[in-house]
Formats: structure tokens, sequence, C-alpha cells
């Protein structure tokens, strides 16, 4: 459970940030707002966010296989 933690955290707050930032940049200058572009790109950050995220986390069979090495 506390790997699950690790990879879930933080990779929220940057994609909803983003999403509406750039909702409130495209109706200032545009006032038209790409609503399916925002949401695929805010979508996309979080699973890239939870990929670099997942590969911060050693794995446990690389420390198991070299202590039974030596």
């Amino acid at each position: 459970m506390n790997i699950n933690r690790k990879i879930f955290k933080g990779c929220i707050s940057y994609p909803v940030l983003f999403f509406v930032l750039k909702m409130v940049i495209q109706y200032y200058y545009d006032r038209d707002v790409r609503w399916m572009e925002n949401t695929i790109i805010s979508v996309m950050m979080v699973f890239g966010i939870m990929f670099v995220n997942w590969t911060d986390i050693p794995y446990k069979w690389k420390k198991r296989t070299d202590k039974a090495h030596t």
C-alpha cells in the first residue's frame, strides 16, 4: 500500500493547475476554450508523472539477488 501512495503522490496537482491555467489563458485571448485538447494533455500528464514516480521505486527482487550472490 505504501508503494501506491508514492506513485500517486502529487500526480494530480500539476495537471489540474495546467488545465485551469490553460483554460483561463485560452478564454482570455481567444474566447474559445479547446476542452478536448486540454483534457487529453492533462490526462497524459497524470500518466507521465505516475510513470516517473513508478520508476523511482527500487525493486525488491534486485536486492534479494545481490545478497544471494555474495
